[in-house]
């Protein structure tokens, strides 16, 4: 049975923040309200009584109480809530029925922050702003406190009357599957954990009801010499067997709350902010039929592949600004001429656009931001040497190409909790690499904000000439350099190996992820030279945790590393050969609005060059989303996908996604049946669950 210590948790979940969605790191626990009201109304046996009984001091005792309770509140809240709105938009039109709790909530909200403006200056505030505030805290009527607080939980929590999905959990699960596929994303985190935030409001707008109410009455008891025990404990009973209605209701729901989240498309594209690629690896390439067949014309551009000579001779023909440093395949005639919009040799691009004699266009020619050249091909030995247009795959040493997969592997730093929370793709260095956020494991699954950061990226050299192929040196902080190994530190995608896997990896029950890491399908699979022939793939580190104690094992006995054979559970995909999507000649992915998830666990997509009619070929697909993956509440993850998103006919991209830890299988009510049936007995609205015992 999980049960939360810390006895005031509670007190630091109502601290003000105006039109909030209560958005904790987990759960809030009914532990934690039992506690609250051994603070408010058990205080000293019976708070009333108390006062009663203190006469000469009674109204010290109210302020000095409700002091201590704020001052728990201070040390405790920067843990617990974020701002955020409990609108849920589908369609780009509020919900309805989240507005309308959204409003009711918004009334305690402004009302409490006056109830911590009038206990800090309670001796100043006049005694008609104070009794005004007892009876809109105390009284029934409509618009005021309690009224809003029962409109809160029949809204949330519906008789059998209203005709739509049932209590607010099913109802947001239901309404945010049945919206568009584009808005299943963003939205705070997943669906699991937005069922989460969502409960969290309700109790939270309970509590601050009930600390309300309770200094309210205590302000009666002492002006009135009177008792209001009864109403206290109604106040409590109200707040214990809600908040147990909401957490019922709450589990039910999580049991078929999809974990994932991932990114929405961003409102405008932006290169190196927005998205990352492979710049210059695969592009359509323009050269003349000579420089591949050694002078000779005798051949045709179809029958090209091999690698592109390191030097073209231009004394006597055009030699390409932008040369191909690796192996040039798939090659059409251009016929005996071209013109050719050249771009600057540091450019991403090697044209803007091209034409050949037969006036076919390759891009748009929209006016020219390089030099435009007309290479032409000539009679040679009776033979006629044709300008071909080919694929140019870069893979020599000299290529400036960004065509580097960083295989390093990105670990939270487990020694002081720290688990991984975010994560997202980088371009640095011509290398593309994974970057992960950590924040420190808290108890109830919850993350210290305060804590987290993005990890620092790794920083290198590229040699193009003392080793093999071009090879990097990692840059450390002592201003030294570190060779990297290819195949164990990075790797390179070429010709023979442009294939990446598809996967959605989950750690097992009771671990958290805490690394991640590109790696070869096999490692044993290697051409001559120790460069890797097998599919990429991404692989997750796991770690054992205590949920209850916030607590990581070690990092040698309790982690390990899962691939796809590695999961406790697959999904049904995984039952079948592995499938490859064909992106081959497609849009530029920036050139969609829309990208919505194209592939299943399971698949795999080949790196290829873009369209050579629309795009000029110059753009290597898929792109990379570079979007960070961490959503606006963090909570750790017990999974990471790789996906490719796009429409077809388009480049696409490939984006990360994360699965944050399940929690239905820790909400237990703690509460034993004689405190359960002392509740029950002060408070008897009807409830549409049965209360659990245990």
């Amino acid at each position: 049975m999980f049960q939360l210590q810390i006895a005031t948790l509670i007190i630091g979940m109502i601290f003000y923040q105006p039109f909030a969605i209560a958005q904790l790191k987990g759960p809030l626990y009914i532990d934690s309200f039992v506690n609250l009201v051994k603070y408010t109304v058990d205080y000293k046996g019976s708070f009333s009584a108390f006062i009663l009984n203190d006469t000469d001091g009674s109204l010290d005792v109210i302020l000095e109480q409700m002091k201590v309770a704020s001052n728990m509140v201070d040390e405790l809240t920067a843990n617990s809530l974020q701002r955020a709105s409990l609108d849920l938009q589908i369609d780009d039109e509020v919900d309805p029925i989240t507005r309308q709790i959204d409003q009711y909530v918004m009334y305690i909200d402004g009302l409490y922050v006056k109830y911590r403006g009038y206990l800090k200056n309670y001796h100043k505030m006049n005694k008609v702003t104070i009794d005004d505030f007892v009876r809109v805290t105390t009284t029934d009527k409509k618009r005021d406190a309690q009224s809003n607080l029962r409109n809160i939980y029949l809204t949330a929590m519906p008789d059998e009357s209203r005709d739509d999905n049932g209590n607010i959990f099913e109802y947001v699960r239901q309404r945010i599957l049945d919206g568009p596929p584009e808005e299943q994303c963003d939205n705070y985190g997943s669906i699991h954990q937005r069922l989460i935030e969502i409960y969290n409001t309700l109790v939270v707008a309970e509590a601050r009801g009930h600390v309300m109410t309770v200094f309210s009455l205590a302000v009666l008891t002492q002006q009135n010499n009177a008792s209001y025990e009864q109403q206290m404990k109604e106040s409590a009973g109200r707040l214990i067997l809600r908040a147990e209605e909401y957490l019922l209701a709450l589990k039910e729901g999580l049991m078929s709350a999809p974990r994932d989240y991932r990114r929405c498309d961003p409102p405008e594209q932006v290169r190196g902010r927005t998205f990352i690629e492979l710049e210059g690896t695969i592009q359509m390439f323009i050269m003349n039929e000579q420089d591949i067949n050694r002078g000779s014309c005798s051949s045709t551009c179809e029958k090209v592949d091999t690698e592109y000579p390191i030097a073209c001779d231009s004394s006597d023909h055009w030699c390409p600004n932008h040369p191909c440093d690796g192996i040039v395949y798939d090659c059409v005639s251009g016929g005996t001429t071209m013109e050719v919009c050249e771009l600057p040799r540091d450019s991403v691009q090697r044209y803007e656009w091209a034409k050949d004699k037969n006036e076919k266009m390759y891009g748009k020619n929209r006016g020219c931001d390089g030099q435009i050249t007309e290479p032409w091909g000539w009679w040679r030995f009776a033979v006629y040497c044709d300008m071909c247009v080919c694929t140019c795959f870069e893979e020599n040493r000299g290529s400036t190409a960004s065509r580097a997969i960083n295989l390093r592997p990105k670990l939270s730093n487990i020694a002081e909790n720290m688990v991984v929370t975010g994560i997202k793709f980088v371009l640095v260095d011509k290398m593309i690499q994974l970057r992960i956020k950590q924040g420190k494991l808290l108890p109830g699954g919850r993350i210290d904000t305060a804590s987290e950061k993005w990890n620092p990226v790794e920083r290198f050299r590229y040699d193009p000439v003392n080793i093999y192929g071009g090879g990097f040196y990692l840059l450390k902080n002592n201003n030294k350099e570190e060779l990297m190994e290819v195949g164990k530190d990075h790797t390179y995608i070429f010709k023979k190996q442009h294939l990446i896997h598809l996967d959605d990896l989950y750690a097992g029950p009771n671990y958290v992820v805490t690394g991640v890491r590109f790696n070869h399908v096999d490692a044993r699979d290697v051409d001559d030279y120790g460069w890797n022939l097998s599919a990429l793939r991404l692989e997750i580190h796991v770690t054992e945790f205590d949920f209850m104690k916030g607590t990581l094992g070690s990092e040698y006995d309790s982690s390990y590393w899962i691939t796809p054979e590695d999961m406790a559970e697959t999904s049904p995909e995984y039952d079948t050969e592995r499938n490859i999507l064909f992106v081959k000649n497609n849009e530029n992915p920036t050139k969609s609005k829309i990208n919505l998830p194209a592939s299943k666990p399971n698949d795999g997509i080949r790196f290829n060059p873009s369209n050579r009619e629309t795009d000029v070929g110059q753009s290597t697909i898929p792109f990379f989303d570079a979007q960070s993956v961490d959503g606006s509440v963090s909570v750790p993850l017990s999974g990471i996908g790789l996906f490719f998103k796009g429409p077809t006919g388009f480049g696409g991209y490939l984006a990360l996604k994360t699965f944050s830890v399940d929690f239905t299988n820790e909400l237990k009510i703690a509460i034993d049946s004689e405190t359960l049936d002392r509740y029950k007995s002060d408070f008897s609205d009807p409830l549409p669950y049965d209360v659990e015992e245990e």
